[in-house]
């Protein structure tokens, strides 16, 4: 079952997500890992969709994570932070991308972001001078986007940083990044605030579990 889950893709919420993408960085094959909404309730009784996350991973990851977490099931997988700890931080390559559902001014997208991706650095006590650069870059990057349904920012972490584009909903998987960002811990907490221990998106997280739990 395994080979055949790496050829298949996904679609949610009308977004598709391909079984697998040519990283614009280091043009390595790597693999669809699992994809999810955010949501945010306005009350109690009202929850809107306004994202879709997409999670790439190169193929080593899964020899890093095999050693640990082989023969667990995807439900026993989400419960573990310290499982995606170890994605965060594994040393390959993860594409990670961000697909608008409902339209939102770049500024405002931006400065949620930097807020959980500065929440997430403080409390590893990795929130320094360097980051808090990396910090402005990000948000500089963003001052002049209208982020419309059907697009958004992708990310691409490597052991260089972040490199940062916008998707094209004519052209979903021609990645090209208009971007770099010099900095490993800012790109790690980046992908923390979406998978990691208190996630946008819960959905993502139990995706990619249930994935990579019939691949470890």
């Amino acid at each position: 079952m395994a080979p055949e889950l790496l050829k298949q893709g996904l679609v949610i919420e009308g977004t598709q997500f391909p079984p697998g993408l040519t990283s614009p960085v280091s043009q390595k094959s790597l693999f669809l890992a699992g994809a999810g909404v955010r949501s945010i309730q306005i009350n109690p009784q009202v929850t809107i969709t306004v994202t879709v996350l997409g999670f790439y991973f190169e193929d080593g990851i899964l020899k890093h994570l095999s050693g640990k977490w082989s023969g667990k099931s995807g439900s026993e997988l989400e419960k573990e932070d310290d499982f995606f700890t170890d994605i965060i931080n594994a040393p390959s390559e993860k594409i990670f991308s961000v697909t608008m559902l409902k339209p939102l001014p770049g500024t405002e997208f931006s400065k949620k972001v930097m807020e959980n991706t500065k929440q997430v650095l403080a409390e590893s006590n990795s929130l320094g001078e360097d980051e808090e650069k990396a910090i402005e870059e990000f948000s500089k990057l963003f001052e002049d986007q209208a982020l419309k349904p059907g697009m958004g920012p992708f990310y691409v972490s490597s052991s260089s940083g972040l490199g940062v584009g916008f998707t094209d909903p004519d052209e979903p998987s021609n990645l090209k990044i208009s971007s770099s960002i010099g900095n490993v811990k800012f790109a790690n907490a980046l992908l923390s605030t979406m998978i990691g221990k208190n996630p946008v998106s819960p959905a993502s997280k139990a995706c990619i579990a249930q994935r990579l739990s019939a691949l470890l």
